[in-house]
């Protein structure tokens, strides 16, 4: 796989462009309404990740070049009074070509969690994972998480999930068991301070298995994917 991922993927992003918010209240879900950046631009690739919590939706354009070449951006809407309007948009301070801020997208409450899993952090395309928070209508950079054992193509951040104080970031190519076998990393928060608590890795790993491809967490339990595992057949 490219280590730059959004170039090996980039003919699905043209169909991802639409972020539609299913009614809360239908008994069968309808598209309430379509969002769109207020800086929309040709091939932006506007939700190519989504996320939602409560009354704020996150979406991701991770080959926005308003900064940087695919440096990447995350927009913020949220509803007040049935109405959806743009809150926010968020990039990296210092912009960096090819970081693909925005690949992956989480929210909880008033923290987002932003993948670029592209960004040279310790290696090429080693990867980060930015936390953001929210304080009344305002959005400030809490955090930069890497991880312990950062390496050329690991592509931590390129999946993302948040629960409350529990972080979890693929790093779908690393290495450490095999070429591309995978990883997924737990970050914990105390207070505004968050500090690696474990590596997770498949226990019969193989190359190529992309463990970390996908990730989801909910009250402590961590769901990993592993897409081209084929010990059941691929």
């Amino acid at each position: 796989m490219n280590q730059k991922l959004t170039s090996t993927m980039a003919f699905l992003a043209l169909a991802s462009w639409l972020a539609a918010v299913p009614h809360a209240g239908a008994s069968v879900p309808s598209v309430e309404t379509k969002l769109s950046p207020a800086d929309s631009t040709l091939f932006q690739n506007f939700g190519w990740s989504v996320a939602v919590s409560g009354d704020t939706v996150v979406a991701g354009t991770p080959v926005d070049s308003t900064d940087s070449t695919y440096a990447g951006a995350a927009y913020v809407f949220v509803r007040v009074d049935g109405k959806w309007s743009q809150q926010a948009r968020l990039a990296r301070d210092v912009p960096s070509a090819f970081a693909e801020f925005g690949y992956s997208v989480a929210t909880s409450g008033d923290t987002l969690v932003v993948g670029a899993p592209g960004e040279d952090a310790g290696g090429t395309a080693a990867g980060a994972v930015y936390v953001f928070v929210r304080q009344g209508t305002t959005w400030s950079q809490q955090a930069k998480l890497t991880p312990s054992d950062p390496a050329d193509d690991k592509n931590f951040g390129a999946s993302v999930a948040i629960d409350g104080e529990t972080l979890v970031a693929g790093g779908l190519q690393d290495s450490d068991q095999g070429p591309n076998a995978g990883a997924a990393y737990v970050f914990v928060r105390n207070g505004t301070s968050w500090s690696q608590q474990t590596k997770l890795t498949a226990d019969n790993f193989s190359p190529g298995n992309l463990f970390g491809f996908s990730v989801a967490i909910s009250s402590g339990t961590v769901a990993v994917g592993s897409p081209y595992d084929d010990d059941a057949g691929l």
